[in-house]
C-alpha cells in the first residue's frame, strides 16, 4: 500500500498560456482540457490565458471554464 502525498503552498497557482502551447488550435483546446480536469483532480488552482482573457478557477467553476473552452 502506499499513500499519495500533495504538497501545496498557499501562493502556488498554475498560470496556462493558450498561445505558448505548441500545435494547432484543436490540439491547445485538448491539451488545456487535460490540465484543467487534473487541476481538479488534485484540487489545484490555475489561470488560462486565452485570446487576453483570464479565466481563473478560484473565481469559476470548472464547468464555466471548460463551457468557454467547448465554445472558444
Amino acid at each position: 500500500m502506499s499513500k499519495e502525498f500533495l504538497y501545496k503552498a498557499e501562493d502556488d497557482i498554475l498560470h496556462f498560456k493558450f498561445k505558448d502551447i505548441e500545435g494547432e488550435e484543436e490540439d491547445k483546446l485538448s491539451q488545456l482540457t487535460l490540465w484543467i480536469l487534473e487541476c481538479e483532480k488534485y484540487k489545484l488552482e490555475f489561470t488560462i490565458e486565452i485570446d487576453n482573457k483570464i479565466l481563473d478557477s478560484s473565481k469559476m467553476s470548472i464547468f464555466e471554464i471548460l463551457t468557454k473552452m467547448a465554445i472558444y
